[in-house]
């Protein structure tokens, strides 16, 4: 493909959400003709954006000189956090620094486990790939449902909920089930009972409820009462809100459940500070996240990418080169 004017959409973070700038700026690599950029491109950048898009009474409230210092202070922390990345994603990171840390640039070869993590960009930044948000968002379930398989126990199953196609991983589509059928399935998996009728629900309902994926892990007998998870994979900054969607409290309606399921939330972003902790703690509401960092840190075997459904559509989008700065 050819190089042409950027369009990438330019963000409206918070200024204290340093990991989603930092993805921002990874993907502002990925386009960029010369596969690089510098601190003071991304400072440029922020400067020029926000100024064309601040209305004249806001200016009045704000000088010039303020807006490059905080752009400044912002882009310092965003490559610290870059910084952060290339020491904890090793050879998945598809992007390294100049030695004073104020260039980060894309490699030129690009491994199979690297693309991973591409898609992980990808997907946490689906507003600039609104005509691949389908494949993406299929493509990340199917990525955590090998992680679940990762993490579980050996003789764990784990099975799809959710209505995207990931039959090219080992599981059935369930794209055109109904509800229902998904939920006896359920059901008949943990050994539970089903609370609702059929026709409590609608003939054409085809939707997975807010449970994309489910796990368990027999205990060597028939009975009830041995660990399930719940999980919901999320590709949304509205993850925060969504994970009341895969708990007891929203599931003990439809099924009957002998014990809490663990709930379990995938989400794309590296939901991390510059020192590893959590962005946010308090964003996390008794679940168990897994964030980029710690699915990356669980895919110990070589991946098939060609079975996802995103995998020609990456090449493609890494074939385009824009000039970003």
């Amino acid at each position: 493909m050819g190089t042409k004017k950027s369009n990438i959409y330019f963000p409206n973070f918070q200024k204290k959400d340093n990991h989603h700038w930092a993805d921002y700026l990874e993907l502002l690599c990925v386009f960029n003709i010369d596969k690089m950029l510098s601190q003071n491109d991304f400072i440029d950048r922020l400067s020029n954006r926000r100024d064309r898009e601040d209305t004249d009474d806001f200016k009045k409230h704000r000088a010039a000189i303020e807006i490059n210092q905080n752009n400044s202070i912002l882009a310092e922390d965003v490559y610290s956090l870059i910084a952060y990345r290339v020491e904890v994603f090793k050879g998945y990171y598809p992007f390294y620094l100049s030695d004073d840390n104020k260039v980060i640039y894309f490699k030129e070869d690009i491994s199979d486990r690297s693309k991973i993590y591409i898609l992980m960009l990808f997907c946490s930044c689906l507003g600039a790939f609104s005509k691949y948000n389908s494949i993406f968002t299929s493509s990340f379930e199917q990525l955590s449902l090998l992680v679940l398989k990762a993490v579980l126990p050996a003789g764990a199953e784990v099975h799809l909920f959710g209505s995207s196609n990931i039959e090219s991983v080992g599981e059935e589509s369930k794209k055109n089930e109904l509800f229902w059928e998904k939920l006896t399935t359920l059901a008949e998996h943990l050994r539970e009972q089903v609370l609702i009728k059929r026709e409590d629900l609608s003939e054409k309902n085809r939707g997975d409820g807010g449970l994309d994926i489910y796990g368990l892990s027999r205990l060597g007998d028939k009975n009830k009462h041995f660990p399930i998870y719940f999980c919901q994979c999320a590709c949304t900054p509205e993850w925060v809100n969504k994970q009341h969607s895969s708990k007891f409290d929203s599931w003990n309606e439809f099924i009957t459940l002998s014990t809490y399921p663990l709930n379990v939330v995938f989400i794309p972003y590296s939901f991390r500070r510059a020192n590893g902790n959590w962005h946010e703690e308090y964003k996390i509401k008794k679940s168990v996240v897994f964030d980029r960092q710690r699915m990356l840190h669980h895919l110990h075997e070589e991946i098939e990418l060609k079975k996802f459904d995103s995998f020609d559509i990456i090449a493609e989008i890494l074939a385009t080169k824009e000039s970003v700065v």
